[in-house]
């Protein structure tokens, strides 16, 4: 991964060369120069990674540039494409599902009308796709993921989260939050 920096980090040094005809101290001063330059511009590289100054300064700084460059510092990243239904979808499509139920649907009927309303008709996508991985319909789909909701503590989150909405009596703000949030995904 490129690191990207700005001025004056972003520019590079020119050409540092001593001279044959310079004397001795001459290049000593210049090498002096070369040092504070470097010096100058580890405290900006600390400062561009948030690293306070003090005696431990450029050991955070390796440690950070290490982090950014070297794998075994590093986090392997997850292979394969994210999960869509993950614990916060399943959650929600709990209390979805369930306020239909609530208001006397069937679970086949409210799985069907789920089906077809966004955001969960995008997350059937998948479905449309590889049919065996959640049921050989939508409305299938639905009720499978479900089924895997009423296992996930996040769905007991999202139910009491839904219940305090419906106690202030702000449901349309859940509806604009969950709905908000479901889609960005």
């Amino acid at each position: 991964m490129a690191l990207k920096f700005r001025w004056p980090l972003n520019e590079y040094k020119q050409p540092r060369r001593l001279s044959l005809l310079a004397t001795e101290e001459q290049n000593l001063a210049e090498r002096e120069k070369w040092i504070e330059e470097d010096y100058q511009n580890l405290r900006l590289l600390c400062a561009h990674f948030g690293i306070a100054d003090g005696p431990h300064q450029f050991t955070l700084l390796a440690l950070e540039l290490a982090k950014e460059l070297v794998p075994c510092f590093q986090e392997k990243a997850k292979e394969g494409r994210p999960r869509k239904w993950d614990d916060f979808a399943l959650g929600a499509l709990a209390v979805e599902l369930e306020r239909l139920t609530g208001a006397g649907f069937t679970i086949d009927n409210a799985a069907q009308t789920l089906a077809k309303k966004e955001p969960w008709r995008s997350f059937l996508e998948s479905w449309e796709i590889d049919s065996s991985s959640f049921g050989a319909s939508p409305e299938d789909a639905i009720k499978t993921a479900y089924k895997n909701a009423k296992k996930n503590n996040w769905t007991d989150v999202m139910r009491d989260a839904f219940k305090k909405h419906e106690a202030f009596g702000t449901l349309e703000e859940w509806d604009a939050k969950f709905i908000s949030t479901i889609e960005r995904k």
